[in-house]
């Protein structure tokens, strides 16, 4: 009798470790299928906002809001990919939603960074005016948002940082300024300007 009763127990034991074990592993795998699901809308929040798909960008948010700060594998948000891509409607929408503005992408550019490179002055206003960081700087030479719109000469650009007070004289890492940067590269009518200004 004693040894059926010990039996009994050592069966149960088993049964009971099996069915914690069992229990683990539904849960891990309901974790993954949640994190899956995650990255998901979140590569879909990014594609909408790059396409400039404003209608699938908020659907989407409607039913994931934190999505609206994801990052792809270098870093960059909805917001940037909208500045990059000049999408004026999703940097309004996503702006409207209340993404990070000044959040950084590896190289710690942010989404002005990417508007100051582009055609499209509003874009930039309304990152300015939202409280976008006029005196970020970003890339391997440290430069300010003054440079990258003269490297990529975007003179509209370059007048509304200036309007907006971004100092004009400052220097990256190997001691240039935009206007070294202007002339280095032959843009005549950027350096003109900016030697108009006070460029040196």
């Amino acid at each position: 009798m004693l040894l059926n009763i010990t039996g009994w127990l050592g069966l149960f034991a088993f049964v009971r470790l099996r069915i914690k074990s069992i229990y683990c592993l539904a849960v891990s795998f309901s974790c993954c299928l949640g994190c899956s699901n995650g990255s998901e809308e979140s590569e879909a929040v990014l594609q909408a906002a790059e396409k400039g798909d404003s209608k699938r960008l908020a659907e989407l948010l409607s039913v994931n809001a934190k999505a609206i700060n994801a990052s792809d594998s270098d870093g960059r948000t909805p917001l940037m990919l909208a500045s990059r891509e000049q999408h004026l409607e999703v940097v309004k929408l996503l702006l409207e939603k209340g993404a990070k503005i000044n959040q950084q992408d590896d190289v710690k550019a942010t989404a002005l960074t990417f508007a100051c490179c582009g055609d499209n002055p509003r874009i930039v206003r309304a990152l300015i005016e939202a409280g976008g960081d006029i005196k970020a700087r970003s890339g391997q030479a440290d430069w300010n948002l003054l440079m990258f719109a003269v490297w990529n000469k975007k003179l509209e650009n370059v007048k509304l940082l200036l309007d907006f007070g971004l100092e004009i004289n400052q220097v990256d890492n190997r001691g240039r300024t935009a206007f070294h940067i202007a002339k280095e590269a032959n843009y005549a009518q950027v350096a003109a300007y900016l030697q108009s200004k006070g460029g040196k």
